[in-house]
């Protein structure tokens, strides 16, 4: 996937918006809400609930796109377009992804917020 794991302009802007503090409180709300969001995800998915898989695929797209979670946000767009079409076959490499760019976008977070831009 060619997307970045995140925008760093998008990132750039936020604290710009909130300071350092607003952006801290954002990627704590973040990853707190999208972690029982995958696990709700997962569970759609081996369920074959192609309806849930859509809805919660497109959940978390939106909120990591607001973080600049440029990769995570499309890895969501193609399982909830898979959820969509009403088929899961072939989704699995899709949830992984999305369980990847999540793992990957929250290190990427906390490595921004110990280091601040200069």
């Amino acid at each position: 996937m060619s997307a970045e794991v995140l925008d760093r302009a998008v990132v750039d802007e936020l604290e710009a918006l909130g300071g350092e503090e607003l952006l801290s409180e954002l990627v704590t709300l973040f990853v707190s809400e999208t972690t029982p969001l995958l696990a709700e995800l997962r569970a759609a998915f081996e369920s074959g609930d192609a309806a849930g898989v859509a809805r919660l695929g497109h959940r978390v797209k939106g909120s990591s796109s607001q973080l600049g979670g440029s990769r995570l946000a499309a890895a969501c767009s193609a399982l909830e377009q898979r959820g969509l079409a009403g088929g899961l076959d072939g989704a699995q490499d899709d949830l992984r992804a999305v369980e990847d760019g999540f793992g990957a976008l929250r290190q990427a977070l906390q490595d921004r917020l110990a280091a601040p831009a200069a």
